[in-house]
């Protein structure tokens, strides 16, 4: 049987979507968060970005379009 490889705990995936564009995902801030990028590269930096973001400390927020108020 081969050695199936295994990333590091909490590393992430990376993935070409059927539309063309790279999607990386990884747990970020409790929530599974997908980055997307028109190359492999693009959304891994996404994805790295996010993930050092929280480790140094900086919590990481999305913020959805319905909680946006115009005064």
């Amino acid at each position: 049987m081969p050695n199936k490889k295994i990333n590091a705990k909490n590393g992430g995936t990376v993935r070409q979507r059927p539309d063309g564009r790279w999607e990386s995902r990884a747990v970020v801030g409790g929530k599974r968060r997908s980055f997307y990028g028109d190359r492999q590269s693009d959304a891994l930096k996404a994805m790295r970005a996010a993930l050092k973001a929280v480790d140094d400390g900086i919590i990481f927020r999305t913020v959805k379009a319905d909680c946006l108020s115009v005064a």
